[in-house]
């Protein structure tokens, strides 16, 4: 399984619902392609919105890195602002420490 990374949390709710579709439209794209890809923001996007949850990597950090420990792989979609993403950072660092590949893709 990919994990499929790219950053989400952003003062302004319109770039956040960017962030959403274009990190949807890569795993879509991925998944027509047969690769079998996970993403916790087109996974937690409608969730957290529909039912008030936190939208901040500190909320979804657990459940984050409990999905990557069973990826075979990380793609980081490269959206603006990847690189100062906490979440996507993080996500990188955990990937490097436990040998698990990352890649990186644009939209």
């Amino acid at each position: 399984m990919i994990y499929l990374a790219s950053p989400y949390s952003h003062t302004d709710p319109t770039i956040m619902q960017q962030r959403f579709e274009a990190v949807e439209a890569k795993a879509a794209e991925l998944m027509k392609e047969g690769i079998p890809v996970y993403s916790p923001i087109v996974h937690g996007h409608a969730m957290a919105q529909r039912h008030n949850l936190p939208t901040d990597f500190a909320f979804w950090q657990n459940h984050c890195i409990s999905m990557l420990k069973k990826a075979d792989s990380m793609i980081v979609l490269s959206l603006d602002g990847w690189d100062k993403s906490i979440g996507v950072m993080a996500e990188i660092k955990f990937c490097h420490a436990n040998a698990i590949d990352v890649t990186f893709v644009s939209a």
